[in-house]
C-alpha cells in the first residue's frame, strides 16, 4: 500500500461510503484511507473496517498525532474560528504523513459534496482542487441528498448504524461547527463513553 498515490476517504459517513464504493469500484483509487481523529466513535470506525472487509479494499487507519483533550489544553476547545487549527491536528497532518509516503503528489477522493451545507458551498469549488502536497477530487461533488441515496440504494451499500443514530459518521466530534446542546445531547444519549 506504501506505493499508492490515489486513496479513497472513508469517514464512515454516507457521502464518503458512496464516493469510496464508486472511486474503488470504478480503479480511481488504489485503496481506502480512514482518519482517526482520535474524536470518533468506535462503533464508526469498525463499519469503516467491516466495510473495507466485505468488498477487500486495502485499508490504511492514520492517526491523530495529539487528542482532542490534548489540543483543548493546549489551544482551548475549539469554536467555528479555531476549526483550521482543530482540522491540522486532527487530519490534515495525517494527510501530511500519507504524501510523505508517497511517490510524486497523491490523489484524495473525497465525498465532499457542494450541496452539504451553505458552508461546504462557498469552500469547494469544483470536482478537482489542487493543493501544494496533494490533489482533491470530488466524484459526488454535485449531487444533491437523494442521488448519494439512490446511489447507496442502487449498489445495497450497507448502512452504517452510527449515522442512522446521530446523522453523521461520528468521525469527527471535535464541535467547531456543531449545535453543541444538539450534538452533545445525542452522543450522551447513544454514545455516552
Amino acid at each position: 500500500m506504501s506505493n499508492c498515490t490515489h486513496w479513497a476517504l472513508f469517514s464512515g459517513g454516507h457521502d464518503s461510503l458512496a464516493s469510496t464504493h464508486y472511486s474503488m469500484e470504478n480503479g480511481d483509487a488504489e485503496a481506502v484511507l480512514h482518519l482517526d481523529t482520535t474524536t470518533g466513535i468506535p462503533q464508526n470506525e469498525a463499519f469503516v473496517r467491516n466495510v473495507c472487509e466485505r468488498y477487500d479494499w486495502p485499508l490504511r487507519v492514520e492517526r491523530a498525532p495529539i487528542t482532542l483533550y490534548e489540543f483543548a489544553v493546549r489551544y482551548g476547545f475549539p469554536g467555528s474560528a479555531a476549526h483550521s487549527w482543530a482540522y491540522r491536528y486532527l487530519k490534515e497532518r495525517q494527510l501530511g504523513r500519507v504524501a510523505t509516503d508517497t511517490n510524486g503528489k497523491p490523489r484524495y477522493i473525497t465525498g465532499v459534496r457542494k450541496h452539504e451545507s451553505q458552508r461546504r458551498m462557498r469552500t469547494v469549488e469544483s470536482e478537482i482542487q489542487e493543493a501544494d502536497r496533494w490533489i482533491w477530487q470530488a466524484p459526488m461533488f454535485d449531487r444533491r441528498d437523494h442521488e448519494v441515496d439512490a446511489y447507496l440504494s442502487e449498489h445495497d451499500l450497507p448502512t452504517n448504524p452510527v449515522v442512522e443514530t446521530i446523522h453523521r459518521s461520528g468521525e469527527c466530534n471535535c464541535g467547531a461547527f456543531a449545535n453543541r446542546d444538539e450534538e452533545l445531547a445525542l452522543l450522551e444519549a447513544h454514545y455516552p463513553n
